[in-house]
């Protein structure tokens, strides 16, 4: 069976309706909580939140990458597939592993059973700013051993599309 990981950026910044430049990704993974704030100006920014259109992500012809930044090793990325982010629930499975990757900070992780997946939900997007949560169970890997691993109380708040 192959095993695919990717890298987990996570980021987490405090926002609020009232201004929409304070953006955030917050999220509980492995017995600790993840807070990334702030603006990423581009898709390759060393820190920050955003939502980033990216063209021919693998098999996918166009996706929106979620992305959340404190540091290279600190890090959380989804991707979902589609034309536009759009208000509904994305339900990324094993199966469907283009949609969907993770890394995380100093472990490798990603999806490695059919029963791990992450659900990302979007509220609402006006104007270009989404709000939504996310959970899900996936893969990390400690002494070459692929041990499952619940991702919850996940937040996006006030996250711009760029």
């Amino acid at each position: 069976m192959k095993i695919l990981f990717c890298a987990l950026v996570i980021t987490l910044v405090s926002c609020s309706r009232s201004n929409p430049k304070h953006e955030e990704i917050s999220y509980d993974f492995a017995g600790q909580h993840y807070r990334h704030i702030g603006e990423a100006v581009a898709i390759d920014a060393a820190s920050g939140v955003g939502i980033f259109k990216v063209s021919a992500y693998l098999s996918t012809p166009t996706a929106y990458k979620i992305s959340g930044k404190t540091s290279l090793t600190n890090s959380i990325e989804v991707y979902l597939e589609g034309e536009m982010v759009e208000q509904k629930t994305y339900h990324i499975r094993a199966t469907y592993f283009p949609n969907g990757v993770w890394a995380g900070p100093g472990d490798a992780f990603g999806f490695d059973s059919s029963d791990h997946f992450i659900d990302v939900t979007i509220n609402s997007y006006e104007d270009g700013v989404v709000n939504g949560f996310f959970s899900g169970r996936i893969s990390r890997l400690v002494n070459n051993i692929n041990q499952p691993v619940d991702l919850t109380n996940g937040q996006i708040i006030n996250v711009r599309v760029r």
